[in-house]
């Protein structure tokens, strides 16, 4: 199963680097595999424009679950 965002959805997913830190560009928080739900699997989508994009695996198609992402997701 996959979870499909739309531009605007995929925001909160972006990430940037600065200070050598990864940190969501939006929330300024620093990405942090280690707070994520137990046993997540983590993806990180590279888009074709470059953008990186981090969040976890969607195990299936929920429209309210939010830090879920797919490969396909950036593009």
């Amino acid at each position: 199963m996959f979870c499909y965002f739309v531009q605007k959805e995929r925001e909160i997913y972006e990430v940037v680097v600065e200070d050598g830190k990864i940190m969501y560009n939006l929330s300024r928080k620093i990405v942090d595999t280690f707070e994520g739900p137990r046993g997540a699997k983590w993806i990180f989508v590279l888009s074709t424009t470059r953008i990186l994009y981090i969040g976890t695996v969607c195990p299936t198609p929920k429209p309210d679950r939010e830090q879920d992402l797919d490969h396909e997701s950036g593009l």
